[in-house]
């Protein structure tokens, strides 16, 4: 998804860049207007992804519902054996 925003920005800051040589503009304001709008188009397309785009179906709930599932296969909790512990 980044790759083809990059993709994006650059091909819109190169459109910027050649019209504006072909409008005889100077080499440095082509090369300011392809950073520009190639940024510029970056940066938006993030924004209105962040605003409206689907990641997925969010009214799903993928939580485990048994107690021993939350604990034996959460990535973050590691599994408690061994001496000591208290089972339930």
């Amino acid at each position: 998804m980044v790759a083809g925003y990059l993709l994006i920005g650059v091909v819109t800051g190169l459109v910027a860049f050649v019209s504006a040589l072909f409008l005889g503009k100077s080499l440095l304001l082509a090369v300011a207007l392809y950073t520009l709008v190639g940024t510029a188009t970056v940066i938006v397309l993030a924004v209105l992804s962040l605003l409206f785009g689907n990641s997925g179906d969010q009214t799903v709930d993928t939580t485990a519902t048994d107690r021993r599932d939350r604990q034996s296969k959460s990535p973050l909790r590691p599994a408690l054996t061994g001496p000591g512990v208290a089972r339930s």
